[in-house]
């Protein structure tokens, strides 16, 4: 059987410091049960050689492993999982609009598959988008409010008055 060349776009960063790979190794091998491949790179821009990277690959070792499964599957998957890094939507979904807009020539079927079963699965639960994309809202409390507050006439016994945070912007979540 011929053996097929196979292209996948993205991106190499250079790390520095011995932090920054001990870190990614505990992230992605220790905790997520992927394993450390080199393989070479080759950059589009015209004349610039192709050099070694390291990369990250997902095993049936991993108690995270779907193997493989249809994009309603992963994406349920992707939905309902978080981890310290944030909300694994929000890994999807910047992925997918990097791939947009960086790459508009690109047709990763598998991806944009799994990233509308992911709007939609979001869409039909009323989950807070912001909330997922680990974006945060700021609420600018109004004049009279911020008088309110002054005049020792604000809300008192609530979590706002006891962590002096009358005036911070929280996280919306819709459950």
């Amino acid at each position: 059987m011929e053996e097929k060349e196979v292209i996948t776009f993205g991106l190499a960063l250079e790390l520095t410091g011995e932090e920054a790979l001990e870190y990614l190794n505990n992230r992605e091998m220790t905790l997520g049960g992927y394993t450390q491949h080199i393989t070479m790179f080759s950059p589009a821009e015209e004349g610039v050689e192709s050099f070694p990277v390291l990369v990250y690959v997902a095993t049936a070792s991993s108690g995270y492993w779907l193997g493989p499964a249809p994009a309603h599957q992963i994406a349920e998957q992707v939905v309902t999982s978080t981890g310290p890094s944030g909300h694994n939507v929000e890994y999807v979904l910047r992925l997918a609009e990097w791939v947009h807009e960086t790459l508009p020539e690109v047709v990763d079927d598998h991806l944009f598959d799994i990233e509308t079963h992911v709007r939609l699965k979001v869409k039909e639960r009323k989950l807070c988008m912001k909330t997922l994309m680990g974006e945060k809202e700021v609420v600018v409390p109004s004049p009279e409010a911020v008088r309110r507050e002054a005049s020792g006439g604000g809300r008192r016994d609530t979590f706002a008055s006891h962590t002096d945070c009358s005036h911070c912007g929280l996280r919306c979540v819709k459950l």
